[in-house]
This record gives structure tokens, C-alpha cells and sequence, in this order.
């Protein structure tokens, strides 16, 4: 009985245990030129591939190496149909309006592009199935037509905080009072004339994309790849399981969001590493094992890490390139280092001679050790405490202790990083959400933000000793880092959750707005609202009419009296 009795409890014990996971067939549609947003929706994917989920991912961007379990479909890179790179300098002078548009006209071009290729008609014909299909949401709603041939729920991501389409396309709530979109630069307190442009911009886009975008993504579709019978992508994307937002409450002002809008901001961020010592390139992809030559660190962290997922990252993670000494330029930097880097979109070698100039005069200035990402061979005029490089890995540099000041352009991944790593800015936005995101790291006090277009030595110089000088902007950042780890969960931790809770549950229909199903008249009960003034004003008029009738009768009477007694009055005075 003793034996039988251990062997009762081992196997209620068995029972107990969670199920082995069931890997998932993913289908990942990243199409958008943009490193820097491969670098964030990557993270996830390496995650997924490392819990042993088999991915198929289309994107511009090949790993270079055969991988068990991860089956690439290259598509062109279309950064050129944008102006290309050379032209974002020009882009923030533009207004919002004549931005959004070009976006939208770029989506319209990119995807004539995408379903004209024959690995993606190849994949439309396929007979494949797929668990989910995981895509990021930025003007290439065409592919949206995926999710209708595949019959599998849609994981979308966006590399921004979200826009008033994306809210619309999951039922979730976007008050236009207090959450401004991110191409405008503004805060969670806009005046009148603020919510007013605010609220005609959204307006703006919603009509733009109804009427002028999406019938032509519409229209593309159907006759590259799916024929007639294909609904309209509008109506597909309302089809949506869960909505990933590269946000956190944080950084971003509060606003409300549906149960199926999650938000991961920082997701790409990784553990930091020990930074490069001898001169090194070379482009590595992240496997599963250590059998591709990795640098024994790689390997290490692999081997003892409980799960690679948990800090998977691309820019640390998935693609290593060293800059020679790296390590000992920052250690040896006793006065402290600032890093300089315009992104992975923007060139600094592509700036005006006179804003090179004013960088150079400005740092050639300063104490400090300078790194900033320069992305041709010679920059003339280097100072001693410059180092350039086309390529830097900025996380494991934000993580060094000796690096005091981060001047960024302001995306929403290098904001996010500084915050990780408890880093102050200084912000000079270029295009698109930089400025807004500058506008609120200035709000927290963590930033200064200059104009590029004013930039001069002074102004830098003046930016940089406030910023360093003054330790209110290095304690709020670390303040707000504090707050910035504080969740439950890792979000790399969440996105792989809800990725695994989605196929689990068959898209999680139950976490759908019902918002989705009245149209948006009545999401705003403008029907009610029109019915109790209807009614206010039927009532209004019915005592209006009594009024009248009452008046009149009682004028009447009146009259009559007034009648009755002049004809007393006038018999009197005849008799």
C-alpha cells in the first residue's frame, strides 16, 4: 500500500503540472523599411522562435543564415517610395496634413509593390495554414488580406503609441480631449485651438483613409492577388484578436484602452552586455544554440540565462557589430561620455554642412567623451574626445555607468531605452512622432528638446551644460525608470504571453469591444443625444403651443369682458 500510495500522489502530481506547449504555426508580416521598427517587432518574433514556435516572416530584412523553424520571405525594400533617407531632414518642415497624406500615398505605392512579388502571390495561393498571423500595422493594410485567406487571428503591432484608426479598427476608446495623436505635438493638456487641430487632424485621417486609401488598397488587392470577392481591408482589420502598442503609461500619458490593446513598450530593450574591446565586424544572427561562432559571451548569456526570450532584443540580441576599444573609451571617460546618434533612418552624414559644423564646434568644446553614430568612413574636423562609428550598440551604451547625456532624435525606441537605463536628453526631432515624443519627455522633465533647424553651437552647448549640470533632469529619468520596470511582467514576458493566449483561445473573441459592432454615431450616442433633443424640443413646442392657447383664450376673455363692459358703459350714458 506504501508503493501504491507514492505512486498515486507522482501521478496526481503529473496531472497537476502544465500541459506541454503546443507550437504554434506564425505568420509574421513585416513589410515597413524601417530598422527601427524591425528592431522592436523582431524581439518578439526571436522570442516566439526560441519557445519553439515555427514562424514564417516576410520582411526586408534577411538574417542571412538557414534556420530550423523560421522560413523567410524577402520583399523589397521600399524606403525610397518615402523620399528615401536623404530627404527626412526636409519631412518635419512639412505639416501635419501633407505628412500624413504622403504616408498614406506611400502605403497606396508600397503595396503595389509587395503584391506584385512572387513570394508573396505564392503565399496567397498556398494551401498553408497558419495558428496566427502577427503584422505591424503602419500603412500596408494590404497585406490585412492574410488574415481573410488564412482564416487565422490577427496580431497587430504598432511601432508608435497608436492613432485614432488603430483605436477605431479595435473598438477602443480614443478621447480626442486629452490624447492627442502622434504626429501632432502635443500633450494631454491642449487649450481650445489645440483640441480643435487635434480634433479636425483625426478627423482628417479618418476620412482621408476611408475614402482615398483604403478603396485603393482595396483595389490592389483585388486584382494582384485575391479577385472581386474580397472584402474591404477596413472591414478585415475590424477583425483584429489584439492590438500590441509600444507604449507604457510611463512615458505616455494615461488614456483608455479596449481589453485587447496591450501595451509593451520597451520590449526591444535587452540585459545589458560587456561592450566590444578589439576591432570587430560582422552580422550574426540570434540562433537557438551556439553552433553559428558566436563571441563566448553570446554564449554564456544563452546558456545561463532561464529563458533568452525573456531579454531577446534585436539591436543587442540578434546583430552584433563591435567598434574598436569601445569598453575602454567609455571606462576611461572620468569626466563621463554622451552619445550622439540620429537613429537607424536618419543620417547624420546627410545633414546640412552648417548643423555638422555646429555638432562639432559644440563638442570639440566639452570635457566629456563624445560617441555618435556617423555612417561614412571620415568626418572632417573630428576633435580628440570624438569617436565615430557607422554602427553602435546603443542599449549596452545607455547601460554603461560613465555615459551621462543621450542627445537622440527622438524616437520612440531611443526614448524608450534612455528611460530603461535611467539616461537624460537632449531631443532634436526630425520628422514624424520625434517631436511629440521629445514634447513629453520634456513634460516629465527628463529632456530638453532643441529644433533642428535652430541648431547652433550655443544652443547645443547651452542644452548640454543645463542637461549635465543641473541633476534634476538625471533624477527625474531615474525616477521614472523605477516606474518604467515596476510591471508584473517583462513586456517581451506579456507580448509572448498574449501571442500564446491568442492561439490558445481561438483569437479571444471574448475580449472584443462590443464597441465594434454600433456604428460610430452611436459609439458617441449621438442617436440618443438626438432623441432627447428631439424630445426637448417636442415637449418645448407642445408647452409653447398651450402657452399660446392659453394666452389667446385668455386675451380673448379678456376681450370680451372689455367688450361687454363698453357696451354697459355706453347704454348708460344713453339712458
Amino acid at each position: 500500500m506504501g508503493l501504491l500510495s507514492v505512486v498515486l500522489v507522482v501521478v496526481a502530481s503529473l496531472a497537476c503540472l502544465p500541459q506541454p506547449r503546443e507550437n504554434a504555426r506564425v505568420l509574421s508580416v513585416f513589410p515597413v523599411p524601417m530598422r527601427s521598427h524591425w528592431i522592436v517587432c523582431r524581439s518578439l518574433l526571436e522570442a516566439l522562435h526560441d519557445r519553439g514556435h515555427q514562424l514564417t516572416v516576410l520582411t526586408p530584412y534577411p538574417t542571412g543564415r538557414p534556420r530550423r523553424n523560421w522560413t523567410e520571405l524577402i520583399v523589397p525594400d521600399t524606403m525610397h517610395l518615402l523620399g528615401g533617407t536623404s530627404d527626412l531632414f526636409s519631412l518635419g518642415q512639412r505639416s501635419d496634413f501633407v505628412w500624413l497624406l504622403r504616408l498614406f500615398n506611400y502605403g497606396i505605392s508600397s503595396c503595389e509593390v509587395f503584391l506584385q512579388q512572387e513570394n508573396v502571390q505564392q503565399l496567397f495561393e498556398s494551401d498553408r495554414e497558419f495558428d496566427v498571423i502577427i503584422i505591424e500595422t503602419f500603412f500596408n493594410d494590404c497585406l490585412m488580406a492574410l488574415a481573410h485567406k488564412f482564416r487565422a487571428p490577427v496580431i497587430a503591432i504598432s511601432t508608435l503609441v497608436g492613432t485614432v484608426w488603430m483605436s477605431d479598427m479595435m473598438g477602443s476608446p480614443y478621447p480626442l480631449s486629452y490624447v492627442a495623436e502622434p504626429f501632432l505635438s502635443y500633450t494631454d493638456r491642449m487649450p481650445f485651438w489645440q483640441r480643435l487641430h487635434n480634433a479636425a487632424f483625426a478627423t482628417y485621417a479618418r476620412l482621408v483613409r476611408r475614402l482615398y486609401y483604403a478603396p485603393r488598397q482595396d483595389a490592389l488587392v483585388r486584382r494582384h492577388v485575391a479577385g472581386p470577392s474580397l472584402p474591404s481591408v477596413l472591414d478585415i482589420e475590424r477583425n483584429t484578436s489584439l492590438l500590441f502598442l509600444n507604449s507604457h503609461p510611463s512615458l505616455h500619458f494615461p488614456r483608455p484602452l479596449a481589453p485587447n490593446v496591450i501595451e509593451i513598450g520597451g520590449m526591444h530593450v535587452c540585459s545589458p552586455r560587456t561592450l566590444p574591446q578589439a576591432a570587430a565586424t560582422g552580422r550574426h544572427s540570434f540562433p537557438s544554440d551556439c553552433d553559428a561562432g558566436l563571441p563566448p559571451a553570446i554564449c554564456s548569456f544563452l546558456a545561463t540565462s532561464l529563458s533568452s526570450t525573456r531579454y531577446a532584443a534585436v539591436e543587442a540580441c540578434v546583430t552584433q557589430r563591435s567598434v574598436e576599444n569601445l569598453q575602454e573609451f567609455l571606462d576611461s571617460a572620468t569626466d563621463g561620455a554622451i552619445l550622439f546618434s540620429l537613429g537607424s533612418n536618419i543620417k547624420s552624414s546627410q545633414m546640412p554642412d552648417e548643423k555638422r559644423a555646429a555638432f562639432l564646434t559644440a563638442f570639440s568644446q566639452l570635457k566629456q567623451r563624445v560617441l555618435w553614430k556617423w555612417e561614412t568612413e571620415d568626418l572632417p574636423g573630428k576633435p580628440e574626445n570624438l569617436k565615430v562609428s557607422k554602427w553602435l550598440p546603443q542599449s549596452d551604451i545607455l547601460a554603461h555607468k560613465n555615459l551621462k547625456l543621450f542627445i537622440t532624435h527622438g524616437g520612440l525606441g531611443s526614448t524608450l531605452e534612455a528611460v530603461h537605463h535611467g539616461v537624460p536628453l537632449i531631443g532634436v526631432p526630425v520628422f514624424a512622432d520625434q517631436d511629440s515624443n521629445m514634447i513629453r519627455a520634456e513634460q516629465h522633465g527628463y529632456a530638453l528638446r532643441l529644433q533642428f533647424s535652430n541648431i547652433t553651437a550655443d544652443t547645443l552647448l547651452w542644452a548640454i551644460t543645463e542637461v549635465l549640470d543641473n541633476p534634476r533632469y538625471r533624477q527625474q529619468v531615474q525616477q521614472l525608470s523605477r516606474v518604467f520596470h515596476d510591471r508584473p511582467r517583462a513586456p517581451l514576458e506579456e507580448a509572448v504571453f498574449w501571442t500564446e493566449y491568442v492561439v490558445r483561445h481561438g483569437g479571444g473573441p471574448h475580449l472584443r469591444s462590443p464597441a465594434l459592432h454600433l456604428s460610430w454615431h452611436q459609439v458617441w450616442l449621438l442617436d440618443v443625444v438626438a432623441a432627447v433633443v428631439a424630445a426637448a424640443v417636442a415637449v418645448l413646442a407642445l408647452l409653447t403651443l398651450a402657452v399660446k392657447a392659453a394666452t389667446d383664450k385668455l386675451s380673448s376673455k379678456r376681450l370680451t369682458a372689455a367688450v361687454h363692459r363698453a357696451a354697459i358703459v355706453g347704454s348708460k350714458k344713453h339712458m
